[in-house]
């Protein structure tokens, strides 16, 4: 039976020798060049000996062209590795300038990412092939078990180191946005709107933040039991109203969940009665079933996974995005119950990648992405225990990645710590409004940081702006 020839791998040894030529006769390409590429997307060594060299000439300052590069491969004693002054020589001649010098670049760079592809995949297949679940009884000596479910994480990894490649976005001149941005500033000023974002459904919260913009990453954290996944919803379901579509990824409630506190908001309709069907009536049922008559004219997609990845959400979300032509809006509840496979030294670092994967997300879909966070306990030595930035649990990094972070406080909640006190907006001291809820902006990246009062009743998981009354 005739043998199946072997495939060579993709690339491009033209490509290749035509951006290593543009560097030799053409220094204003190098840089570019740098920007583009490394030694490792080179498929011929000789091409990688010879980019490499050019790199070091470039960082020592040293002007790149045939004499300065063959009298360093002398150097190194690599002149015969890379094929001699000939080779050289016959390469300058590839190209006549560097003009197509990007052209050629992403020629190299898409066959060396097809070479990725491959090596991965192939490293896929021989781990599928090796999967060991047992005890090697000749040596008497325990292997290192590969569970379907390692390799499965491990091959999720390996795809997505190689989707998420460093981007090799440069320089823009100014005067190429500027129009569009002076565009903007018009549509703004003509609109004569305080929210030119997506509003938040709370008018006096949408005034103060401008509302949520294409590429945000907002952060809205608590302590447990102050209504974070109630507000979320809240704010999902009066954009759906609008008929705006959303996204919601659940690690905490199953789908039948969100959607009874969403039914409960609405019809105001006690989450206690539906759940266990005493103090219902016709009224309460008719109000319910109007709001679910509404609701399946919207666009709501929950995903109740509970073990999602960054790498599930992003599959998930672009999927999701070019199924029903766009989306407005993606809701992750709650970050800490996020899954990361990779090895990490700590929850720390693994939070800091899961807020850094959300603000790429968030920018690569042009949707503003709205995700949970705890508040560690330090928030509640304090009195009275309202929250800031820097309680935001387990990472400093979500700070830095997030646009607007704002955090709960329900006084009513210390109520005991506070001895029943608080301070109206007059500074005169009352008893704790029993529904008084404080959503404090600690960062708004494009506007103003303060208060916003809100009320809430924990028993329809309904949040409400006082000015809506």
């Amino acid at each position: 039976m005739a043998t199946e020839s072997k495939k060579m791998l993709p690339q491009d040894l033209n490509a290749e020798a035509a951006v290593i030529s543009a560097m030799m006769i053409d220094n204003h390409t190098v840089a570019r060049a740098l920007e583009m590429l490394s030694d490792e997307h080179f498929y011929r060594t000789s091409h990688k000996i010879l980019f490499r060299t050019i790199r070091e000439l470039f960082e020592a300052n040293i002007e790149i062209d045939i004499i300065t590069l063959i009298d360093r491969l002398k150097q190194k004693k690599k002149l015969a590795d890379v094929g001699g002054e000939t080779f050289i020589n016959e390469l300058s001649d590839m190209v006549l300038s560097g003009a197509n010098i990007e052209y050629h670049a992403n020629i190299v760079l898409g066959k060396a990412l097809l070479r990725q592809l491959i090596n991965v995949s192939n490293k896929i297949i021989e781990n599928c092939y090796n999967v060991n679940t047992e005890t090697d009884r000749t040596s008497n000596k325990k292997e290192t078990i590969h569970t379907v479910e390692d390799i499965v994480d491990d091959a999720e990894q390996s795809i997505f180191q190689i989707a998420e490649r460093p981007s090799r976005k440069t320089f823009i001149n100014l005067t190429e946005i500027i129009p569009r941005t002076l565009e903007n500033i018009e549509k703004a000023a003509a609109s004569g709107k305080a929210v030119i974002g997506i509003t938040t459904g709370f008018p006096s919260l949408s005034r103060k933040l401008g509302g949520f913009r294409p590429g945000q990453l907002i952060i809205i954290a608590s302590r447990p039991g102050m209504g974070k996944s109630s507000f979320a919803l809240n704010i999902a379901f009066k954009l759906a109203m609008r008929d705006l579509k959303i996204a919601i990824f659940t690690m905490e409630m199953e789908s039948e969940e969100c959607l009874m506190r969403m039914l409960s908001s609405a019809s105001e309709v006690s989450m206690e009665h539906m759940l266990r069907g005493y103090g219902m009536d016709q009224k309460k049922i008719l109000n319910i079933t109007r709001v679910a008559d509404v609701l399946h004219q919207k666009q709501i997609y929950i995903d109740d996974s509970g073990s999602n990845t960054m790498l599930d959400i992003r599959a998930k979300a672009r999927r999701l995005k070019a199924e029903i032509d766009g989306l407005d809006l993606i809701l992750v509840d709650y970050m800490q119950l996020m899954n990361v496979k990779r090895n990490r030294e700590n929850r720390q670092q693994e939070i800091a990648e899961i807020s850094r994967s959300l603000k790429i997300l968030a920018k690569e879909l042009e949707v503003p992405i709205i995700a949970l966070s705890q508040l560690n306990r330090a928030v509640e030595s304090r009195v009275p225990p309202i929250p800031k930035l820097a309680d935001l649990r387990e990472s400093g990094a979500i700070e830095q990645d997030a646009d607007i972070v704002m955090a709960i406080f329900r006084p009513i909640v210390y109520k005991d710590i506070l001895q029943n006190k608080w301070k109206d907006r007059d500074g005169n001291e009352i008893s704790i409004p029993e529904e008084f809820s404080l959503i404090s902006i600690l960062k708004n990246r494009h506007g103003s940081i303060g208060d916003v009062e809100l009320l809430f009743r924990d028993t329809i998981t309904q949040f409400r702006d006082p000015e809506d009354m």
